[in-house]
Order: structure tokens, then C-alpha cells, then sequence
């Protein structure tokens, strides 16, 4: 078993990962905390409607091979979208086009706080 830690630091976003067994990529995905949107077309048409926690982009950082090893991203990646944050998730791959099992994850929000 392996353990993914994360710490928000004032400028750098550390993600630990810790010993374990097998081979998985880290994958970040960055989210919106809320964003209002003005419906156009469709039922919903003149409404404002929140969506939450909304994916604006997913990045492979690096790999995992049972080692403990480490990763720092920048902090500012978290301002590039309205108040949101980031998940960091440790997935297998079935091949390699298919992602697998997701085997760890942990989230940090822009706000400094973390889930």
C-alpha cells in the first residue's frame, strides 16, 4: 500500500507518493469550484445554472513506479481558472490508450484549503 500526500505551500503545490507496488501515471485535473452559466438554447433557455467542480483541464505529470517520489507544481496553476483547485489522482493504465483504476487521490482548492 502506498500513501499520496499533498501540502500547499505559499508558492508550490508538493505531491508525495509513497512506496507501494505496481506502476500508475499522475494525473492532475484542474476544476472551476463554481461556474454560472448563461443558457442560451434548450429547455433551460434564459437561465443561469452553477455548475460545480467543472474540468477546464487534465495534465499527466509524471509516472509512478512503486517508489516514494516526489512532484511540485506551481501554485499560480490553481489561479488560472475562477476559485478552484486541483485533484491529483495515482491511475493504471489497462493499455496505453485506456486509463484503469484510479488508486489514490486528493484534492487542493485555490483557497488554500485541502480535502
Amino acid at each position: 500500500m502506498f500513501r499520496l500526500r499533498r501540502a500547499f505551500c505559499k508558492d508550490e503545490i508538493d505531491i508525495k507518493i509513497g512506496a507501494g507496488s505496481g506502476k500508475a501515471n499522475v494525473v492532475v485535473v484542474y476544476f472551476n469550484h463554481e461556474q454560472l452559466v448563461d443558457v442560451k438554447k434548450g429547455e433551460n433557455s434564459g437561465k443561469r445554472i452553477s455548475y460545480w467542480h467543472s474540468v477546464r483541464d487534465i495534465q499527466t505529470i509524471g509516472m509512478w513506479d512503486g517508489k516514494p517520489t516526489d512532484f511540485v507544481l506551481p501554485a499560480s496553476v490553481l489561479n488560472e481558472g475562477e476559485n478552484g483547485g486541483c485533484a491529483v489522482l495515482l491511475q493504471k493504465m489497462k493499455d496505453s490508450e485506456t486509463p484503469g483504476a484510479i488508486l489514490g487521490a486528493t484534492t487542493v482548492m485555490a483557497d488554500n484549503t485541502a480535502n
